[in-house]
């Protein structure tokens, strides 16, 4: 019993090898070649994706966001508001007065989330003064979630740039993907072949038994098989 359960632990943990050793080759070998290609395919797919984004967040620092120092390079949520956004607006759209005045053009992605803002705190009310109630709530609302004067961005200058950058970013979640399928089937693999070194312990651990009985009818012996589980 030892042997077989090591057997099918060595086969959970390197596909095939237990396989190829107990002579069922080509099961050793297809598993084997399974596990080699769903690594390659995966580690590929993970250079890719590294790369792509890389890429993508160079571009957006050099075409639109002015290669701001120091650099900040927030999560993918920055960088989908860039894909979808031409530009990010002011964080605050007068530093010469105090407190933050927030964006107001609701064509940017900054004002719209004003324009948000206005809409569940001040009843649509853009304008409206600092001291009505509500607008300590909305500016809250607007501060979470506009992006800051050093992650703004602006593509209309460079609407080329901007198609690029949608490119890389679907390379990159292409490549993504890729290397998710290829850890899903290097996964399947290990359980397949674990459940292979099963099977075949146990039907070759417990003899199949074969007899020939009379028949009850008395026409013809019968062949009677049968297999322990």
């Amino acid at each position: 019993m030892t042997a077989g359960v090591t057997g099918i632990g060595v086969a959970a943990l390197l596909p095939g090898v237990t396989q190829a050793v107990e002579g069922r080759v080509w099961q050793g070998v297809l598993l084997g070649l399974v596990e080699a290609g769903g690594w390659w395919v995966y580690f590929d797919a993970r250079v890719a994706r590294d790369d792509g984004r890389s890429a993508y967040r160079d571009l957006a620092w050099t075409a639109a966001r002015g290669s701001v120092r120091p650099r900040v390079d927030p999560g993918f949520e920055y960088y989908e508001d860039l894909l979808y956004w031409s530009r990010s607006g002011a964080f605050d759209a007068d530093p010469s007065a105090s407190g933050v005045q927030p964006e107001r053009n609701p064509d940017t992605f900054n004002g719209r989330q004003w324009q948000l803002a206005a809409q569940i705190f001040l009843g649509g009310d853009v304008a409206a003064d600092p001291s009505a109630p509500g607008y300590g709530a909305a500016l809250e609302y607007y501060t979470g979630r506009a992006w800051g004067e050093g992650l703004s961005w602006d593509w209309s200058a460079d609407p080329p740039a901007r198609e690029r950058f949608a490119t890389l970013i679907d390379e990159a979640d292409s490549a993504a993907r890729r290397a998710s399928v290829a850890a899903g089937v290097v996964v399947a693999n290990h359980l397949l072949s674990a459940i292979e070194a099963f099977v075949a312990y146990r039907l070759g651990a417990l003899p199949v038994e074969m007899r020939v009985t009379p028949d009850p009818r008395g026409v013809a012996p019968q062949l009677r098989v049968r297999i322990p589980w």
